[in-house]
């Protein structure tokens, strides 16, 4: 009997032991977010963020493939050759007997069979070296590489400022999801305690079919409502895990709450005036100045094609020539080396270089052209933004007066039904007005903080 308590008890202890850690994984896999978590993840999985960083690395690179050009070129090389037919050469005796051809030719005495000239085999081995010493299009090279180096930190500095715009505003819209969902859920309970109430005096003959009915409709009629609101949930969290990169299906928990977190966005609105806003960080801007920097400097780049250039070489070589392959001959071994300067003018090219320059000018004035166009249009954009969050903190603002107004009206609607003095048409209209309240301020809360990401975005932050 003491056995088979023990073994009980064993078994009890595994059982415990086996679904506690299946607790554990469940916990472990659900995905638990506040804004800076989210932010946080976007930027260390990104795929955009992953590919950005290794266009800088790519720049990098490029660079130092710029800058390797200025030191020398070390190579060495060798050659063997087998003479399978060596040439013949012929020093006279071509002349004819007593013709003037013999006094001028001293060779013209010679056999004219010719002699066989070169070795059988016949090996090189050469060492060379080579250096520029003055490039000057080489050296300009150098600081258009060094913009474009720039120009992809700035494109990753872009792309961190969008994801960061994004992933907010899809984590405030996932919360407003959930404020929404809560808003109608606490309704939907609220107007099932009523129906209850409702149906208890109804069937006690208290209350007119009508009141019933009436009511009845009212919470059907909201559970469409409240489906809406549940796929919209889904959406919204479905958004921020794919922005994040995780599964669409990834069990999310928001640890953050839209109106304890937001709240102070609209009790303290921060509308900043024209002369506290500045464009230069917008990211756009910067990359399209940085694009006129790489023009000024490719025209640079394209004059110095008008320069001289001067170079330095050297060369040695070590020849083996025999009929004999013995390498070990040291006779028949023999050094020779070299050291030259090359200097190469340009004195005509086609009209390439100027045609080249022409094109790199008009791409400057379009650049500019662009530049001006984006100025105009990210004005615009600030002063819409800044009008939306005018706009959304004077809606935010009513609807905090709305909804304290719709609290009053409701009790004051329960306590008249309760009583007998009022209808139940009075507390249904009261439900809804409470109802609205609660979720136009949520909208409008909603609308203030995206617009105050899109600013923080449109700003370069």
């Amino acid at each position: 009997m003491l056995l088979s308590i023990k073994q009980a008890l064993g078994i009890f202890a595994c059982v415990l032991a086996f679904s506690s850690s299946l607790v554990g994984q469940t916990s472990a896999d659900t995905l638990r977010l506040s804004e800076a978590d989210a932010l946080r993840i976007g930027l260390e999985r990104n795929l955009n963020l992953k590919s950005g960083r290794l266009g800088i690395e790519k720049a990098e690179t490029d660079k130092r493939v710029s800058l390797a050009r200025l030191f020398p070129t070390l190579s060495l090389g060798g050659q063997y050759g087998y003479a399978l037919k060596k040439q013949i050469v012929y020093f006279g005796g071509d002349a004819p007997e007593g013709g003037k051809g013999g006094a001028m030719n001293p060779f013209a005495g010679l056999a004219s069979e010719g002699i066989e000239m070169g070795q059988t085999h016949n090996i090189t081995g050469s060492f060379s070296a080579q250096m520029p010493l003055v490039n000057f299009q080489l050296w300009e090279s150098l600081k258009l590489d060094k913009l474009s180096v720039e120009q992809a930190l700035e494109k990753v500095r872009s792309s961190e400022i969008n994801l960061k715009g994004e992933v907010r505003k899809a984590y405030i819209g996932a919360l407003l999801a959930e404020e929404n969902m809560r808003v109608l859920d606490f309704s939907l309970k609220a107007m099932e305690e009523n129906l209850k109430s409702i149906k208890l005096k109804y069937d006690k003959g208290l209350v007119a079919e009508y009141d019933y009915i009436r009511m009845k409709t009212q919470r059907d009629n909201l559970k469409p409502t409240l489906a809406s609101a549940e796929a919209q949930r889904k959406l919204a969290r479905m958004k921020l895990l794919v922005l994040l990169d995780y599964a669409p299906e990834t069990p999310l928990v928001l640890t953050g709450n839209l109106l304890k977190d937001y709240e102070s966005y609209a009790v303290q609105p921060k509308v900043k005036t024209d002369e506290e806003v500045s464009l230069e960080d917008n990211a756009a801007l910067r990359q399209l100045r940085l694009g006129l920097r790489q023009i000024d400097e490719g025209i640079k780049v394209k004059r110095m094609e008008y320069m001289p250039s001067l170079g330095l070489s050297f060369n040695y070589t070590y020849n083996f020539a025999s009929n004999l392959l013995h390498l070990s001959n040291h006779r028949r071994w023999s050094p020779s080396s070299n050291i030259g300067l090359s200097l190469s003018v340009p004195l005509y090219t086609g009209g390439s270089t100027r045609y080249g320059l022409k094109s790199l000018d008009l791409q400057r004035r379009q650049s500019l052209i662009q530049m001006t166009e984006a100025k105009n249009q990210l004005n615009l954009q600030r002063i819409s933004l800044e009008e939306n969050q005018r706009q959304a903190v004077a809606q935010y603002t009513a609807s905090l007066q709305a909804e304290s107004s719709a609290r009053k009206g409701l009790s004051i609607a329960q306590v008249r039904y309760r009583s007998g003095q009022g209808t139940v048409l009075e507390l249904n209209d009261a439900e809804l007005a409470l109802r609205q309240a609660e979720l136009n301020k949520n909208q409008a809360l909603y609308t203030l903080v995206v617009a105050l990401c899109e600013t923080d975005v449109l700003l370069g932050r």
